[in-house]
């Protein structure tokens, strides 16, 4: 077998109404970016899958006096849920369960997918791109989040898979907590990390 080596290529996405004042997105720094694997040459290189992520500045909401509970909620509804499960209703903090205020003023790292191309799949590349997320933003987030969603589904059904979508669900979400994630209290579908853990 083959020694590959892993190659993250991660861009931020940004918007012209950032700088607004005023606009709930300039605490979310959204970025996608493209996963290859490599043997030798870097030039040689295999596009194997994307990624797309974002990290919620937790200083500067607090410089700003935002709760991010609402900022999350202004954005669209997939980061409204994650805002759900991760913040505390009264306050805006993130829920005690999940390290509450320890955790201040560390940001928040949101996967929203890791997605692999289906003949790269169950070789844990997964596993060595988390791996290698977490290394490089531990210092700057504590609290890693993501909610597992099977990709598979996308194109193909049920019958063509051969298992349910509940089914890839839970497996996908055993997949992520061997990797250290845990479920949070307010929806189990949502499943977080915290840095150190």
């Amino acid at each position: 077998m083959d020694l590959y080596y892993l190659e993250l290529s991660i861009h931020l996405t940004l918007d012209d109404n950032l700088a607004k004042e005023g606009d709930w997105t300039q605490f979310v720094e959204q970025y996608y970016g493209e996963v290859s694997i490599y043997s030798e040459n870097v030039e040689d290189s295999i596009l194997i899958g994307k990624i797309e992520f974002d990290i919620l500045d937790v200083t500067l909401a607090i410089n700003h006096k935002v709760q991010l509970l609402d900022v999350m909620d202004q954005i669209d509804s997939d980061r409204n849920k994650y805002a759900e499960s991760i913040f505390d209703d009264s306050n805006g903090i993130i829920a005690r369960d999940l390290g509450g205020e320890y955790l201040y003023p560390n940001d928040i790292f949101i996967f929203h997918m890791i997605e692999l191309k289906e003949e790269f799949r169950g070789n844990r590349y997964g596993a060595e791109i988390t791996k290698l997320i977490i290394e490089r933003f531990s210092g700057r987030c504590g609290l890693f989040v993501i909610m597992p969603v099977p990709q598979q589904f996308k194109k193909n059904s049920e019958e063509q898979l051969g298992e349910t979508y509940d089914q890839a669900l839970k497996r996908l979400s055993g997949y992520w907590m061997s990797l250290g994630f845990e479920a949070t209290v307010k929806d189990p579908d949502v499943l977080y990390r915290i840095t150190g853990d």
